[in-house]
């Protein structure tokens, strides 16, 4: 073998030295991406780490919540029918139709997919009637407000026509509705509920809390109140022509709000004779006067109706459902008006006790309506009854005095009391001695230290600091 000069040496020595250098190279690359990645994944632990302890942090949180949960579940649920409803739906439902007034044609359980479905098994029936819009209105509203959750799915709704023989008589329509409800499986899906330690301690601390959550658990409610003045959409509501041809009021308002007034007199009549029976005497004039009240406010509304008659027949209903009651409605509590005069002196003499008692538990509002309500029957009597009027007159204007001052803006940020000399306190932000006029009617009379005296027209009054 033929030996390497000295160049050929030197060459070989710096490719080898390239290589190994190339070598070491790529072997420090290699384990810097291997540094890499095992970096990258201690990251990644750390992260978990972080959310885990996140997690152990809330765990007390979340058993809370899931326990005031679990503890109120029934009162959430409470609102889906049970067996016992559904067995006795087509009752209810029947019982609703009554009070709505709707004319019940037919009543079918369209669809039943119960506990294989899930925690809320779900139930649909089919209904087919006859009714007015406002016997509809209150048949939804009565679901709407059932102590069950109903649902009404859809409901179509064919216009009735007018009957030409009666047409003052509401019109009634076709409708057919899909009412839907639900009942909850509680064991639904086989899945046993988190065991949490010492459940029954945990939950007798958050007893509280528990109570708490169940008092906001409400249901709203709203109550169709009726026609009220509002006209059927779904029949023709163009008037009818007057004699001379032009447009008047449509006859089947008119006609709508004389029954609707007949109908309110005649209960304020059904309230008058109850009152008359009544034993005790304040509250029976307390009632008189209430009644005559209410018997101004539908005089005025029989003199509206009475410019918006059309027809002779308006005539004839009007005179007998709001004319001759309110005539005998009238006399009647005309000749009430004196009987104030037949009270005993014993009599006025409990009433002014009982007024006094409610002025001494400041129960002023009670105090002030007894007085009205006698005074509205009638105080003015020329014997030993006259004085006892006038102490219950003095009393009633006391009770006006305070009612006043507890309206009025005072607050007090100190005193300071002077045994020998004249005490001070400071109110609404101003320095007041006493006997110092806050304004017109208003003074500073006493001041203690657990309290301030005040004059307001006349009247002594007390107030707590």
């Amino acid at each position: 073998m033929a030996q390497m000069s000295e160049k050929q040496i030197m060459l070989s020595i710096a490719l080898s030295g390239l290589v190994l250098s190339g070598a070491s190279f790529g072997g420090v690359y290699w384990t810097q991406g291997k540094i890499a990645e095992e970096q990258s994944a201690i990251e990644g632990i750390d992260g978990k780490i972080k959310q885990a302890k996140a997690k152990k942090v809330r765990i007390p949180q979340d058993e809370k919540d899931v326990i005031i949960l679990r503890e109120n579940v029934g009162e959430y649920v409470k609102i889906l029918p049970d067996s016992g409803d559904l067995s006795n739906y087509a009752r209810r439902v029947n019982s609703l139709v009554n009070r709505s007034g709707v004319n019940l044609t037919q009543y079918i359980k369209q669809n039943v997919t119960g506990k294989s479905q899930g925690a809320f098994g779900r139930y649909s029936y089919s209904l087919t009637f006859e009714a007015t819009l406002w016997q509809f209105m209150k048949f939804m509203n009565l679901f709407e407000s059932h102590k069950r959750f109903v649902a009404v799915k859809s409901f179509s709704l064919t216009a009735g026509s007018v009957d030409p023989d009666n047409p003052f008589e509401a019109v009634r329509h076709q409708i057919s509705m899909v009412i839907e409800t639900y009942v909850y499986n509680q064991a639904a899906g086989g899945k046993k509920p988190v065991t949490i330690g010492a459940y029954n301690s945990k939950r007798d601390i958050l007893r509280e809390e528990i109570y708490l959550a169940r008092k906001n658990i409400k249901v709203l409610k709203y109550t169709f109140t009726g026609e009220k003045h509002r006209r059927d959409i779904f029949i023709d509501p163009r008037f009818e022509e007057g004699a001379d041809g032009a447009s008047v009021e449509n006859p089947r308002e008119v006609q709508r709000r004389i029954e609707e007034l007949g109908n309110e007199i005649s209960a304020l009549l059904n309230r008058y004779e109850k009152a008359k029976n009544e034993e005790i005497m304040i509250e029976r004039y307390a009632e008189f006067s209430e009644i005559k009240k209410v018997y101004s406010k539908l005089r005025a509304k029989a003199e509206e109706l009475k410019e918006l008659q059309t027809l002779d027949r308006h005539s004839l209903i009007y005179n007998n459902k709001i004319v001759l009651p309110l005539e005998n409605l009238a006399a009647a509590l005309d000749k009430n008006r004196d009987s104030a005069d037949s009270w005993t002196l014993t009599q006025l003499q409990g009433n002014l006790e009982k007024m006094q008692d409610m002025l001494v538990d400041g129960d002023l509002i009670s105090a002030k309506t007894l007085y009205e309500t006698m005074r509205d029957a009638g105080l003015e009597f020329k014997d030993e009854r006259g004085k006892v009027a006038e102490i219950m007159e003095v009393l009633y204007e006391k009770a006006l005095a305070a009612l006043e001052f507890k309206s009025l803006t005072l607050e007090m940020r100190g005193v300071i009391l002077l045994p020998k000399g004249i005490s001070i306190a400071i109110i609404n932000g101003k320095t007041y001695q006493e006997g110092d006029a806050i304004n017109n009617d208003l003074y500073l009379k006493e001041v203690q230290r657990e309290y301030v005296v005040f004059l307001y027209k006349g009247v002594e009054i007390a107030k707590r600091r």
